[in-house]
């Protein structure tokens, strides 16, 4: 039993194989617990589980690219509704992709090669943080977002997670 709290940072350990995909599919209610229960506000998760899930964004472990602009790559999943330039420009500075789009040719627009070869770790990781940002989830649920990435990388994604614990 455990208990996350609004605001809160949860960091879950363990070696490879311990089940912390696991228990992050069934946070995310795309598993059924075998015994016991999820409550969220104590409220079963499989009565409440569409509610839930529009309320979480997931930084996944292997961000998804699709062969498209930067900009397409960033709102893709996001409600239509949600488009806005500013809130794009503000993601942007915030997971510090600003230096990436300014030596591009075509800024923003820039078409990335399937599943984001013509960059780093960093790079794919920040527009997969950018994402998750710009849906305006209550909660974000990342997993294994350093995987991979050097030690200033690690340190700027985790300065932006606790940044934004602030307010998710």
């Amino acid at each position: 039993n455990f208990e996350i709290n609004k605001k809160q940072i949860v960091l879950i350990k363990g070696v490879s194989g311990s089940g912390k995909s696991t228990l992050i599919d069934l946070i995310l209610g795309l598993l059924k617990p075998t015994q016991g229960k999820i409550k969220i506000s104590g409220n079963n998760i499989e009565y409440i589980l569409e509610a839930w899930q529009k309320k979480i964004s997931l930084l996944p472990q292997k961000v998804f690219l699709l062969e498209d602009s930067i900009k397409n790559n960033i709102i893709f999943g996001s409600p239509k509704n949600l488009k806005s330039e500013q809130k794009i420009q503000d993601i942007i500075k915030q997971t510090n992709l600003n230096y990436l789009i300014n030596k591009l040719p075509d800024g923003i627009d820039t078409k990335l090669s399937e599943m984001g070869k013509n960059l780093s770790g960093g790079e794919i990781q920040r527009i997969g943080l950018a994402r998750t940002l710009y849906r305006e989830s209550e909660i974000i649920i990342c997993d294994e977002p350093t995987t991979g990435l050097d030690d200033e990388n690690v340190e700027a994604i985790l300065k932006i997670l606790s940044d934004i614990s602030k307010e998710k």
